[in-house]
Protein backbone atom coordinates (compact mmCIF):
# COMPACT_ATOMS: atom_id res chain seq x y z
CA UNK A 1 0.00 0.00 0.00
CA UNK A 2 2.71 2.54 0.66
CA UNK A 3 4.25 1.77 -2.48
CA UNK A 4 1.22 2.43 -3.90
CA UNK A 5 1.33 5.67 -2.71
CA UNK A 6 4.49 6.96 -3.28
CA UNK A 7 3.97 5.33 -6.74
CA UNK A 8 0.81 7.64 -7.72
CA UNK A 9 2.62 10.79 -5.54
CA UNK A 10 5.26 10.06 -8.52
CA UNK A 11 2.62 9.49 -10.97
CA UNK A 12 1.13 13.17 -9.74
CA UNK A 13 4.58 14.88 -9.46
CA UNK A 14 4.78 13.63 -13.19
CA UNK A 15 1.38 14.95 -14.62
CA UNK A 16 -0.23 11.71 -13.96
CA UNK A 17 -3.18 10.63 -11.70
CA UNK A 18 -4.24 7.13 -10.79
CA UNK A 19 -7.78 6.30 -11.26
CA UNK A 20 -9.85 3.42 -9.52
CA UNK A 21 -9.26 1.19 -12.12
CA UNK A 22 -5.40 1.38 -11.77
CA UNK A 23 -4.90 3.28 -14.82
CA UNK A 24 -3.00 5.72 -15.43
CA UNK A 25 -4.73 9.24 -17.19
CA UNK A 26 -3.08 12.22 -17.52
CA UNK A 27 -3.75 14.70 -14.78
CA UNK A 28 -4.53 18.09 -14.62
CA UNK A 29 -2.34 20.80 -16.99
CA UNK A 30 0.90 21.90 -15.73
CA UNK A 31 1.13 26.09 -15.24
CA UNK A 32 2.16 27.83 -18.06
CA UNK A 33 5.89 27.62 -20.03
CA UNK A 34 8.22 27.25 -17.30
CA UNK A 35 6.87 23.73 -16.36
CA UNK A 36 5.83 24.66 -12.51
CA UNK A 37 2.97 22.98 -10.57
CA UNK A 38 0.17 24.61 -9.92
CA UNK A 39 -0.86 25.29 -6.31
CA UNK A 40 -3.80 23.08 -6.54
CA UNK A 41 -1.65 20.09 -7.77
CA UNK A 42 1.03 20.95 -5.06
CA UNK A 43 -2.31 20.63 -2.55
CA UNK A 44 -3.17 17.08 -3.87
CA UNK A 45 0.42 15.79 -3.64
CA UNK A 46 0.66 17.09 -0.29
CA UNK A 47 -2.81 15.19 0.58
CA UNK A 48 -1.52 12.03 -0.95
CA UNK A 49 1.68 11.98 1.34
CA UNK A 50 0.02 12.13 4.49
CA UNK A 51 -2.67 10.01 3.67
CA UNK A 52 0.80 7.42 2.44
CA UNK A 53 2.42 7.84 5.82
CA UNK A 54 -0.47 7.86 7.94
CA UNK A 55 -1.51 4.15 6.59
CA UNK A 56 2.21 3.41 6.84
CA UNK A 57 2.39 4.37 10.71
CA UNK A 58 -1.28 2.29 11.28
CA UNK A 59 0.66 -1.01 9.61
CA UNK A 60 3.87 -0.60 12.02
CA UNK A 61 1.02 -0.04 15.40
CA UNK A 62 -0.48 -3.19 14.19
CA UNK A 63 2.73 -5.10 13.44
CA UNK A 64 4.06 -3.99 17.10
CA UNK A 65 1.01 -5.10 18.58
CA UNK A 66 1.14 -8.52 17.40
CA UNK A 67 4.64 -8.90 18.38
CA UNK A 68 4.04 -7.70 21.79
CA UNK A 69 1.00 -10.08 21.74
CA UNK A 70 3.34 -13.38 21.32
CA UNK A 71 5.85 -12.13 23.80
CA UNK A 72 3.37 -12.17 26.30
CA UNK A 73 2.27 -15.54 25.37
CA UNK A 74 5.36 -17.18 25.48
CA UNK A 75 6.39 -15.18 29.01
CA UNK A 76 3.33 -17.33 30.32
CA UNK A 77 4.70 -20.59 28.90
CA UNK A 78 8.11 -20.55 30.14
CA UNK A 79 9.30 -21.03 33.56
CA UNK A 80 10.67 -17.63 34.53
CA UNK A 81 13.36 -18.14 37.07
CA UNK A 82 13.79 -15.96 40.45
CA UNK A 83 15.12 -12.45 39.86
CA UNK A 84 13.60 -12.05 36.63
CA UNK A 85 11.08 -9.75 37.21
CA UNK A 86 13.85 -7.81 38.80
CA UNK A 87 15.90 -7.75 35.89
CA UNK A 88 13.48 -6.99 33.88
CA UNK A 89 11.85 -3.91 35.48
CA UNK A 90 15.82 -2.67 36.40
CA UNK A 91 16.87 -0.55 34.23
CA UNK A 92 19.81 -2.33 31.41
CA UNK A 93 22.49 -0.56 32.57
CA UNK A 94 21.28 -1.34 36.27
CA UNK A 95 20.77 -5.04 35.74
CA UNK A 96 21.49 -6.82 39.17
CA UNK A 97 24.58 -9.50 39.46
CA UNK A 98 23.76 -12.89 39.58
CA UNK A 99 25.36 -15.85 40.63
CA UNK A 100 27.58 -16.90 37.30
CA UNK A 101 25.94 -19.76 35.52
CA UNK A 102 21.88 -18.55 36.42
CA UNK A 103 19.96 -17.03 33.59
CA UNK A 104 16.95 -15.42 33.49
CA UNK A 105 14.85 -18.06 31.75
CA UNK A 106 15.17 -21.05 29.78
CA UNK A 107 13.80 -21.00 26.27
CA UNK A 108 12.19 -24.20 24.97
CA UNK A 109 13.57 -25.13 21.49
CA UNK A 110 11.12 -27.32 20.46
CA UNK A 111 14.15 -29.82 19.61
CA UNK A 112 14.59 -31.32 22.97
CA UNK A 113 15.97 -29.67 24.99
CA UNK A 114 15.92 -25.84 26.56
CA UNK A 115 18.44 -22.80 25.52
CA UNK A 116 19.32 -21.03 28.83
CA UNK A 117 19.51 -16.96 28.28
CA UNK A 118 22.32 -15.52 29.97
CA UNK A 119 23.51 -12.36 30.66
CA UNK A 120 26.13 -10.57 28.19
CA UNK A 121 28.06 -9.35 31.70
CA UNK A 122 28.02 -12.92 32.94
CA UNK A 123 30.74 -14.86 32.57
CA UNK A 124 31.08 -18.54 33.12
CA UNK A 125 30.65 -20.29 36.77
CA UNK A 126 34.03 -21.27 38.49
CA UNK A 127 34.84 -24.56 38.49
CA UNK A 128 32.89 -25.74 35.36
CA UNK A 129 35.84 -25.79 33.37
CA UNK A 130 34.68 -26.57 29.28
CA UNK A 131 31.35 -27.31 30.30
CA UNK A 132 28.45 -24.35 29.62
CA UNK A 133 26.32 -22.32 31.91
CA UNK A 134 23.21 -24.10 30.58
CA UNK A 135 24.53 -27.73 31.32
CA UNK A 136 25.64 -26.50 34.53
CA UNK A 137 21.79 -24.97 35.23
CA UNK A 138 20.35 -28.24 34.14
CA UNK A 139 22.73 -30.52 36.19
CA UNK A 140 21.16 -30.16 39.40
CA UNK A 141 17.96 -30.41 38.32
CA UNK A 142 18.50 -34.26 37.32
CA UNK A 143 17.22 -36.49 40.06
CA UNK A 144 19.86 -39.58 39.48
CA UNK A 145 22.29 -40.49 41.70
CA UNK A 146 24.66 -41.45 39.01
CA UNK A 147 24.34 -37.84 37.44
CA UNK A 148 25.80 -35.64 39.92
CA UNK A 149 26.00 -31.94 39.37
CA UNK A 150 29.74 -32.27 38.83
CA UNK A 151 30.91 -35.41 38.08
CA UNK A 152 34.50 -36.30 38.37
CA UNK A 153 36.73 -39.22 36.49
CA UNK A 154 37.95 -41.14 39.72
CA UNK A 155 41.10 -41.95 37.58
CA UNK A 156 42.25 -38.52 36.62
CA UNK A 157 40.02 -36.09 39.15
CA UNK A 158 39.27 -33.97 36.03
CA UNK A 159 35.50 -32.79 35.73
CA UNK A 160 33.15 -33.74 32.79
CA UNK A 161 30.03 -33.82 31.96
CA UNK A 162 28.98 -37.45 31.03
CA UNK A 163 30.74 -40.16 29.59
CA UNK A 164 29.23 -43.73 27.92
CA UNK A 165 30.80 -45.76 31.28
CA UNK A 166 28.57 -43.06 33.46
CA UNK A 167 25.26 -43.23 31.36
CA UNK A 168 25.89 -47.23 30.66
CA UNK A 169 27.38 -48.27 34.48
CA UNK A 170 27.06 -45.59 36.83
CA UNK A 171 30.94 -45.66 36.83
CA UNK A 172 32.27 -41.92 37.00
CA UNK A 173 35.26 -42.55 34.91
CA UNK A 174 35.47 -40.41 31.56
CA UNK A 175 36.04 -41.71 28.15
CA UNK A 176 40.33 -40.58 27.71
CA UNK A 177 40.55 -43.03 30.83
CA UNK A 178 38.08 -45.77 29.53
CA UNK A 179 39.85 -45.63 26.03
CA UNK A 180 43.75 -46.24 27.60
CA UNK A 181 42.04 -49.33 30.09
CA UNK A 182 40.06 -50.60 26.90
CA UNK A 183 41.43 -53.76 26.92
CA UNK A 184 41.79 -54.17 30.57
CA UNK A 185 39.28 -53.58 33.86
CA UNK A 186 37.12 -51.33 31.23
CA UNK A 187 36.69 -53.86 28.99
CA UNK A 188 33.30 -55.80 28.52
CA UNK A 189 32.95 -59.52 29.81
CA UNK A 190 29.85 -61.91 28.95
CA UNK A 191 27.22 -63.45 31.75
CA UNK A 192 28.73 -66.85 31.01
CA UNK A 193 32.45 -65.82 31.57
CA UNK A 194 31.41 -63.92 35.07
CA UNK A 195 30.65 -67.03 36.42
CA UNK A 196 33.14 -69.40 35.12
CA UNK A 197 35.96 -66.87 35.58
CA UNK A 198 34.51 -65.11 38.95
CA UNK A 199 32.48 -67.77 40.08
CA UNK A 200 29.18 -65.37 40.29
CA UNK A 201 25.80 -66.47 41.28
CA UNK A 202 22.94 -65.97 39.50
CA UNK A 203 21.84 -63.43 42.57
CA UNK A 204 24.86 -61.12 41.38
CA UNK A 205 24.01 -60.88 38.34
CA UNK A 206 20.57 -59.96 37.63
CA UNK A 207 17.49 -59.94 39.33
CA UNK A 208 17.85 -58.42 42.63
CA UNK A 209 18.45 -54.32 43.48
CA UNK A 210 22.12 -54.68 44.07
CA UNK A 211 22.83 -56.58 41.31
CA UNK A 212 25.43 -55.60 38.54
CA UNK A 213 24.45 -53.50 35.81
CA UNK A 214 24.89 -54.87 32.54
CA UNK A 215 23.99 -53.82 28.91
CA UNK A 216 22.39 -55.85 26.39
CA UNK A 217 23.59 -56.29 22.02
CA UNK A 218 22.15 -58.92 19.59
CA UNK A 219 23.48 -62.47 19.81
CA UNK A 220 26.46 -62.44 16.53
CA UNK A 221 25.38 -65.91 15.73
CA UNK A 222 22.32 -65.38 15.21
CA UNK A 223 19.78 -62.55 16.02
CA UNK A 224 17.06 -64.74 16.26
CA UNK A 225 18.91 -65.97 19.61
CA UNK A 226 18.51 -64.53 23.12
CA UNK A 227 20.54 -60.97 23.82
CA UNK A 228 24.14 -61.14 25.15
CA UNK A 229 24.00 -59.68 28.56
CA UNK A 230 27.48 -57.54 28.79
CA UNK A 231 29.07 -56.69 32.27
CA UNK A 232 32.11 -54.43 33.32
CA UNK A 233 34.92 -56.35 34.21
CA UNK A 234 35.91 -53.66 36.90
CA UNK A 235 32.90 -54.49 38.33
CA UNK A 236 32.78 -58.18 38.21
CA UNK A 237 36.20 -58.40 39.74
CA UNK A 238 35.21 -56.03 42.36
CA UNK A 239 32.09 -58.01 43.27
CA UNK A 240 34.17 -61.42 43.16
CA UNK A 241 36.95 -59.97 45.54
CA UNK A 242 34.28 -59.17 47.83
CA UNK A 243 32.50 -62.38 48.16
CA UNK A 244 35.72 -64.55 48.42
CA UNK A 245 38.05 -62.68 50.34
CA UNK A 246 40.63 -61.17 47.74
CA UNK A 247 42.30 -62.43 44.23
CA UNK A 248 43.79 -65.53 47.03
CA UNK A 249 40.60 -66.64 48.30
CA UNK A 250 38.88 -67.04 44.37
CA UNK A 251 42.15 -69.05 43.72
CA UNK A 252 41.44 -71.20 47.29
CA UNK A 253 37.66 -71.32 46.28
CA UNK A 254 38.76 -72.07 42.17
CA UNK A 255 40.91 -75.25 43.89
CA UNK A 256 38.28 -76.42 46.21
CA UNK A 257 36.06 -76.70 43.62
CA UNK A 258 38.45 -78.01 41.24
CA UNK A 259 38.84 -81.10 44.12
CA UNK A 260 35.47 -81.46 44.65
CA UNK A 261 34.78 -81.23 41.00
CA UNK A 262 37.35 -83.93 40.35
CA UNK A 263 36.27 -86.35 43.29
CA UNK A 264 32.63 -86.08 41.47
CA UNK A 265 33.69 -87.28 38.09
CA UNK A 266 35.91 -90.82 39.58
CA UNK A 267 32.53 -91.67 41.74
CA UNK A 268 30.47 -91.48 38.64
CA UNK A 269 33.27 -93.09 36.79
CA UNK A 270 33.26 -96.01 39.45
CA UNK A 271 29.59 -96.27 39.35
CA UNK A 272 29.47 -96.59 35.13
CA UNK A 273 31.95 -99.19 35.33
CA UNK A 274 30.13 -101.62 38.21
CA UNK A 275 27.12 -101.26 36.40
CA UNK A 276 28.99 -102.02 32.97
CA UNK A 277 30.71 -105.55 34.56
CA UNK A 278 27.03 -105.99 36.10
CA UNK A 279 25.53 -105.74 32.63
CA UNK A 280 28.23 -107.92 30.43
CA UNK A 281 28.48 -110.75 33.58
CA UNK A 282 31.69 -110.89 33.88
CA UNK A 283 33.11 -113.49 35.82
CA UNK A 284 33.68 -111.63 38.92
CA UNK A 285 29.92 -111.07 39.97
CA UNK A 286 28.43 -114.11 37.95
CA UNK A 287 30.80 -117.77 38.31
CA UNK A 288 29.62 -120.27 35.86
CA UNK A 289 28.28 -123.78 37.65
CA UNK A 290 30.50 -126.48 38.01
CA UNK A 291 29.85 -129.88 36.07
CA UNK A 292 28.41 -132.90 38.57
CA UNK A 293 29.36 -136.63 37.49
CA UNK A 294 26.65 -138.88 38.87
CA UNK A 295 27.80 -141.97 40.54
CA UNK A 296 25.01 -144.41 40.67
CA UNK A 297 24.63 -147.54 43.14
CA UNK A 298 23.30 -150.56 42.43
CA UNK A 299 20.27 -151.20 39.93
CA UNK A 300 16.38 -152.04 41.11
CA UNK A 301 13.65 -153.63 39.16
CA UNK A 302 10.47 -152.74 39.27
CA UNK A 303 7.72 -155.41 38.43
CA UNK A 304 4.77 -153.32 38.36
CA UNK A 305 5.59 -151.42 35.00
CA UNK A 306 8.87 -153.42 34.44
CA UNK A 307 11.18 -150.62 34.85
CA UNK A 308 14.99 -149.98 36.32
CA UNK A 309 16.28 -147.61 38.35
CA UNK A 310 19.03 -146.43 40.19
CA UNK A 311 20.14 -144.01 42.12
CA UNK A 312 22.99 -140.84 42.67
CA UNK A 313 25.55 -141.94 45.63
CA UNK A 314 26.38 -138.31 45.60
CA UNK A 315 23.59 -135.69 45.24
CA UNK A 316 20.52 -138.89 45.27
CA UNK A 317 19.27 -138.64 41.57
CA UNK A 318 16.84 -141.02 40.41
CA UNK A 319 17.75 -142.81 37.20
CA UNK A 320 14.34 -144.19 35.95
CA UNK A 321 14.87 -146.15 32.54
CA UNK A 322 13.68 -149.39 31.04
CA UNK A 323 15.17 -152.17 29.57
CA UNK A 324 14.65 -153.89 26.35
Amino acid sequence: VILMADKEAEGVAAGFTSSSDDEATPGPATAGAGGGLTPALQQQIELRKRRAMALRAKKQAEREAAAAAVQAAEATLRPVRDGAAADAAAPPGKRRKRDAGASAWRKDTQAGFFLAEEDEDAGPAAGQGHESAAAAELAPEIDNPFYPAHPKCKDCNAEFWNSQLQVQFGVMVCDKCQAEHKEGKYSLITKTAAKADYLLRESDLGGLPDSLRFIEKKNRRNEKWARIKLYLLAEVEARSFSLYGGEEGLDAEFDKREAAKKTRAVVKQTKVMKKLRKDTLTARWMKEPEKHEHEYGAENHNAEDDTWSRVCNDCGHVDVYEKM
